[in-house]
């Protein structure tokens, strides 16, 4: 099996699950599943855990893969810092992480350090489109 798989049922499994969520229950957690270009984002803004706050989906079916890793740093801390997320995830597939991904992702780690929000990269097909959880 491979990663691309395994990150493509994952987010299914994900969509799955936040479509089952009754929307007053969406609505109080702050649950959502947004698109930037092609990365996938699971937000729980009531949750502050990287688990429930992750991009998923970096790059994949995308020749730029790798740019578009280090790319999605800075709309992922925008995207969650808008909502209210301090610590968050980027699921990397392997061959989307490079050096110039270390390199990005150690800084805005140092940022966090100094009080900013959390990052934690982690190395990781067509992702479902956005929705809003109970639409």
């Amino acid at each position: 099996m491979t990663a691309e798989l395994l990150e493509s049922v994952e987010a299914r499994l994900y969509v799955d699950f936040f479509d089952a969520v009754p929307p007053e229950l969406a609505s109080r957690e702050g649950l959502g599943l947004h698109r930037y270009g092609g990365a996938f984002y699971l937000t729980a803004s009531g949750h502050d855990h990287p688990m429930l706050n992750r991009v998923m989906g970096v790059g994949l079916g995308d020749g730029s893969a790798r740019d578009a890793a280090v790319a999605v740093l800075d709309r992922a801390a925008e995207h969650y810092r808008e909502a209210g997320v301090r610590r968050w995830m980027v699921q990397l597939l392997p061959h989307v992480e490079s050096e110039a991904f270390r390199v990005a992702a150690s800084a805005r780690r140092d940022r966090a350090a100094r009080g900013g929000p959390s990052i934690s990269p982690l190395p990781t097909s067509t992702f479902p489109p956005e929705r809003t959880c109970g639409s």
